[in-house]
């Protein structure tokens, strides 16, 4: 009879304690607080983590199909550069929606990184310095195109591409440069790819790539190679050496400036995961 008695009252307590502990929660913690430990409780109910991680499966391969293939290829097709190019004053405004659109996060205090701010005195000198050094050795012959990219440059200048979630309009930019290069290469809609900063980091990503295939793809290979002409571009050296990748070098006729093809051929054997040419040669010596 008592242990039927305890048992009646287990339930009462045990409510009476959680109505008790969201009290203390929300009188330590406020609203927001009470909210977040009725959201974590939630997560403790069976079955609820399942659908949790489900839903957020789904919505994460929304977004990468979105922010890396989505914008730029509209019903499985590639973009092209257009014949004719769009005229200054539309892009401007495009540029301008497009900044509009990123929804000014930084400003509003949403970001815990990336970018903080884009006003005060520290911003206006960046943007100085931005004009001071930067080479627009083709102003006087093409003042409009010089002046689009100042204004591109000037707008985005603090957006940061690692989270093309926060920034849409750099998203929108790579995927269509990548997309029309795709195009230009004879490439389909499964075509992928990044902007880089710059060559060198071009080169790098591609040499890591295809040390990262020959990884997967040819595990026996533990001592990777390249075979490249003795003029190669100094960046392939640099990435050699921070991809622990050998460079197999063949010399260049002083007089044609191409590499002696037949050691060329000889050089490749079983480790080599990478055949590498310039045209034209960086430098020539």
């Amino acid at each position: 009879m008592v242990a039927f008695q305890i048992l009646s009252w287990f339930p009462a307590v045990i409510t009476s304690l959680v109505v008790v502990y969201f009290i203390d929660i929300l009188l330590k913690r406020g609203v927001v607080g009470l909210f977040k430990s009725f959201a974590n409780a939630i997560l403790l109910l069976p079955g609820t983590n399942a659908i949790v991680k489900a839903f957020t499966k789904k919505e994460i391969e929304g977004f990468i199909q979105k922010s890396f293939t989505g914008d730029a290829k509209p019903h499985g097709k590639l973009l092209s550069i257009p014949e004719k190019g769009v005229p200054i004053d539309q892009l401007q405004k495009e540029l301008n929606e497009l900044k509009a659109g990123d929804g000014n996060l930084s400003e509003n205090g949403r970001l815990f990184a990336y970018v903080y701010t884009t006003h005060g005195p520290r911003f206006q000198l960046q943007q100085e310095a931005f004009k001071m050094f930067s080479d627009f050795s083709l102003a006087k012959a093409n003042n409009d195109h010089v002046s689009i990219v100042k204004a591109y440059l000037e707008t985005f200048m603090h957006d940061n591409a690692l989270n093309p979630l926060v920034f849409p309009a750099l998203r929108k930019f790579e995927n269509e440069v990548v997309s029309m290069t795709a195009s230009m290469l004879n490439g389909d809609s499964g075509v992928v790819g990044s902007v880089t900063s710059g060559g060198t980091e071009s080169i790098l990503m591609a040499m890591k790539t295809y040390r990262d295939m020959a990884r997967a793809v040819r595990p026996s290979i533990t001592e990777p190679n390249v075979v490249a002409p003795s003029t190669i571009h100094p960046a392939f050296e640099k990435a050699a050496h921070y991809f622990n990748i050998k460079i197999k070098h063949v010399p260049v006729s002083q007089t044609s400036f191409t590499p002696n093809i037949h050691q060329y051929e000889k050089e490749i054997d079983s480790n080599t995961i990478l055949l590498l040419a310039s045209a034209p040669s960086y430098p020539q010596v």
